[in-house]
């Protein structure tokens, strides 16, 4: 449940950032990926005085870490990296990538599957890589079921 409260809440931060850059069409200056980049701490600053619990706070904090200790805030690698916010950070990409963005094309399905594994080990956990994907499959065949079924007329 708190894994889940915090995929709902780990972007928020970002109402704290101008839309021109979250929106902009070309790369980010250094200057603009930092700002990009305080999201966390904003996230943090506005949902301290919810009293939420400290894990979701700390998945909130650390969705942008990366599995090689490369990301941020705090540059926190492997397991440093808690559970939830590693899980977030692998469904917050496939979102991401999936999605259609002011800077491009969504990637397909498979395409982002394939960017999950080959940034499995890198920016994200790979035994959590392969969960994700095993649902995603999981997901993928109850979908081909249900859209193949037929679904009897009510009609008399």
């Amino acid at each position: 449940n708190e894994i889940r409260i915090a995929s709902y809440l780990h972007d928020i931060g970002k109402i704290g950032i101008s839309n021109r850059f979250i929106n902009k069409k070309s790369s980010l200056s250094s200057t603009e990926w930092a700002i990009i980049k305080q999201h966390t701490q904003k996230s943090i600053e506005l949902l301290i005085p919810l009293k939420l619990s400290p894990n979701i706070i700390s998945y909130i904090q650390h969705h942008h870490e990366r599995y090689d200790g490369t990301g941020y805030p705090d540059g926190l690698a492997g397991n440093q990296i808690p559970l939830g916010a590693r899980i977030i950070a692998i469904s917050d990409a496939y979102d991401s990538m999936t999605s259609d963005r002011p800077y491009r094309k969504p990637l397909s399905n498979g395409e982002a599957k394939n960017e999950l594994v080959k940034n499995s080990g890198k920016q994200f956990d790979p035994q959590l890589v392969s969960v994700f994907l095993e649902i995603l499959k999981e997901m993928e065949e109850i979908f081909l079921v249900r859209d193949h079924m037929k679904v009897p007329s009510l009609s008399y």
